[in-house]
């Protein structure tokens, strides 16, 4: 897998923006647009995922994503809860159908989560309420870390094609720097076109009862 670096990336948005010398934005401008651009393209993608083992409290059904240790989570796409030598996938349903069904009771209920749903931007609720202290593994999409390439080698962490938004991204924030807004817009309609492209060529991603 061919995975661009910030030389890379600093070389295409340079191209782009028709400054190979840096006169109208320092190294330091474009690399902050290129960091930028990843923390973009993760979000409008999803892609950037990983898997997370927390381990829950007896009694408590509610986490949010602060509670996950992982500060650049933004999207939860599945829960599953390690039972013995067994990893079973939690159903995911709505909080109205969670409460009808699940969380009848005061106090709750206490048993082996069999469920989750979201709850406002970075709340999780599973239920039943952990009877003990289950482990379950979240499997987020997250964005990059901030700054997370400085130095020229430093790669992007998704390979391509989920390399092509970015310089397009890029060139929209500098173009809207220098005030340029009809170019930015140019730009920022070709990251748009990219991100389109790439959530229409996803390779094995059969429609299925989990994502």
């Amino acid at each position: 897998m061919a995975y661009q670096t910030l030389a890379g990336y600093r070389t295409d948005v340079l191209d782009l923006v028709h400054d190979p010398n840096d006169v109208y934005w320092s190294q330091t401008q474009i690399t902050n647009y290129i960091n930028r651009a990843l923390v973009k393209r993760d979000r409008d993608t999803g892609q950037n995922r990983t898997l997370i083992s927390f381990t829950t409290t007896i009694g408590v059904d509610n986490y949010t994503f602060t509670n996950l240790g992982n500060t650049n989570v933004f999207d939860l796409i599945g829960v599953n809860v390690l039972y013995g030598s067994l990893r079973i996938v939690l159903g995911c349903v709505s909080f109205t159908q969670m409460n009808r069904l699940l969380r009848i009771y005061q106090p709750l209920f206490q048993s082996c989560p069999c469920a989750f749903t979201r709850y406002g931007p970075a709340t999780v609720y599973v239920a039943p309420a952990p009877s003990i202290a289950y482990v379950l593994e979240f499997d987020c999409s997250q964005t990059v870390a901030p700054n997370v390439l400085v130095n020229p080698t430093d790669a992007d962490p998704l390979p391509a094609p989920f390399d092509e938004p970015v310089k397009y991204y890029a060139a929209y924030l500098g173009k809207v720097n220098e005030r340029m807004y009809e170019e930015a817009d140019w730009f920022l309609d070709k990251y748009k076109d990219a991100i389109q492209l790439l959530d229409s060529n996803k390779v094995g991603m059969v429609p299925s009862l989990y994502r």
